[in-house]
């Protein structure tokens, strides 16, 4: 059978309800975009890969449209945005802390609708009147909860794509898009993780069928009435020698011929139903499309940009003074200076949304920092520190970022030492396992590490010439506080108080501001990069 064939026959079996469909599979690397009668993609060479996505053309289009939305409307149900057929142009995924964007750029206003599968976890969404145009080899790769992505085409000009879930997820939002900034339309839609039970009891429900408003005004979104068979008139008997009643009695048959009898006025004679020749059955009625008149629909308005949080720890605070200089300055309290300068700048901007994990001066444990940024859904966890050496000549800015293998012995020293620090707060947890220390280094870490790295390179290169560095200043080292599996973590050591010139510097408030515009400079930088748009999640 070839594969054109076998395309054919999935849309056969699936009218019946039995069926499957073909969608091209990512992970070999082939795609298919066509169906028996009016695709190119068995001609193309490329696979099918069936998968038991597959629903009836019937169960597609027998779908209630959105009451009042403009376009061409078929009698099934579907509502159109035009007669011209859509194109898909891309798909693009896009990781954020906790959630996972999916982004469908199209040429028109979408119709479509999503909804989730179970063993194995998918989510489908069916783009109606689309022709796909994303160019082989072109789909991503897993990124965050999707796994793989397929696609494939319908009978009737269904365009289904297939999402793999690498875990269960619920549908957040999703929303269409207008073009703007260089952008086409836009399917947006938005996952975040939820329980095994939860994904399966939402499997197959419907989660949308929308359309945008019509390309053109004329005319109403209509069907064609049935037309109800004429009613005739009621048929009665044809008039026959038997409306004559014979006479009520016989004359002999000898007697003498009497005068004629007054004629007996003919009775009439109700009429009775004919046997009526069997009509044939009148044909079932074909939808039509009619023009459709623009009943304005009000759009969703997008999304405000998205503003990313920033989780700031000041180091230290409460009965653990941190770091001492030679002038008695204690580190909890420039710590906490640093992170209300870096908070105003923050929100200032616009652009960030900002949680401190402690505010005045107080202990925190180490474990409760973590877990607070992570409660705030921390999109970054930037810890604040500086520290003192044995050694008063040296001087300098450094950051960190977690390895289990300190980068030298002073990295080391310097992350047991900050470890201990629950120990002061009467908290002893060497002999336990906490969160914040029994996180192993494995592969679902190992991309938020990455990003951490990033974030980390991209700060000391905001850094301007005048702020001093350490000659080695990208540490690693295994602090607790950078142990947070999902949230990119790093630590800025801004100097050490055992030296007089950083010393004093920290103690300045314009030195400590132009630290925060470096800071800010940085993570415009790394949110830019991360999501192409500064500030924002990817569109």
């Amino acid at each position: 059978m070839t594969e054109s064939r076998a395309m054919g026959a999935s849309m056969h079996a699936d009218s019946h309800g039995t069926g499957s469909h073909g969608t091209g599979s990512h992970s070999t690397g082939s795609h298919s975009t066509g169906d028996s009668t009016s695709r190119t993609a068995a001609a193309a060479g490329r696979s099918v890969v069936p998968d038991r996505t597959g629903v009836s053309r019937r169960g597609l289009l027998c779908r209630s449209a959105v009451a009042g939305a403009g376009g061409l409307a078929l009698a099934s149900g579907w509502v159109l945005p035009a007669l011209a057929t859509n194109q898909a142009t891309a798909l693009r995924l896009g990781r954020h802390t906790r959630k996972t964007r999916v982004v469908v750029d199209l040429s028109d206003p979408p119709a479509y609708r999503l909804f989730t599968l179970a063993d194995p976890a998918r989510l489908v969404i069916d783009l109606l009147e689309a022709d796909w145009l994303v160019p082989a080899g072109a789909l991503p790769g897993a990124t965050g909860h999707v796994g793989d992505v397929r696609f494939g085409v319908l009978d009737g000009g269904v365009t289904r794509i297939v999402l793999d879930l690498a875990e269960p997820v619920r549908v957040l939002e999703h929303f269409a898009l207008s073009p703007r900034e260089g952008y086409a339309w836009r399917l947006v839609v938005d996952l975040t993780e939820t329980s095994a039970r939860a994904f399966r009891a939402d499997a197959g429900h419907e989660n949308a069928v929308i359309a945008g408003p019509a390309a053109d005004g004329a005319g109403r979104a209509a069907t064609a009435p049935v037309p109800a068979p004429p009613p005739g008139p009621p048929s009665a008997v044809a008039p026959t020698s038997a409306q004559t009643p014979a006479p009520t009695a016989s004359a002999p048959v000898n007697a003498a011929p009497t005068a004629a009898p007054a004629p007996i006025p003919p009775q009439p004679v109700r009429p009775r139903p004919a046997a009526l020749a069997p009509r044939p059955p009148a044909a079932t009625p074909r939808p039509t499309l009619t023009p459709a008149a623009y009943v304005p629909v009000p759009m969703r308005k997008p999304p405000a940009p998205y503003k990313p949080v920033i989780a700031l720890d000041p180091g230290h605070g409460g009965r653990d003074p941190g770091a001492i200089s030679v002038g008695g300055i204690y580190e909890k309290d420039i710590t906490l200076a640093m992170g209300r300068e870096l908070r105003k700048v923050l929100v200032g901007t616009g652009r960030y949304r900002v949680f401190m994990t402690r505010e005045r001066d107080v202990s925190v444990r180490l474990r409760e920092r973590v877990r607070r940024a992570r409660q705030a859904n921390a999109d970054l966890f930037l810890s604040i520190h500086a520290d003192a050496l044995g050694n008063p000549r040296v001087r300098g800015l450094s950051v960190y970022t977690l390895s289990e293998k300190a980068s030298d012995s002073e990295a080391a020293a310097l992350a047991e030492r900050e470890n201990k620090a629950d120990i002061i707060l009467g908290m002893d947890f060497s002999q336990e396992s906490p969160d914040v220390t029994n996180i192993l280094i494995d592969l679902a870490q190992r991309e938020t590490m990455n990003r951490s790295v990033q974030f980390a390179n991209t700060l000391l290169r905001a850094l301007p010439p005048e702020v001093r560095t350490l000659n080695h200043s990208r540490r690693y080292a295994g602090f607790a506080v950078l142990k947070a599996p999902d949230v990119p973590s790093a630590l800025l050591e801004m100097g050490y108080l055992s030296n007089q010139t950083d010393e004093k510097l920290l103690r300045q408030r314009a030195y400590r501001a132009k630290l925060a515009r470096s800071v800010v400079e940085a993570l415009d930088g790394f949110f830019s990069a991360a999501h192409g748009v500064q500030g924002a999640r990817l569109p």
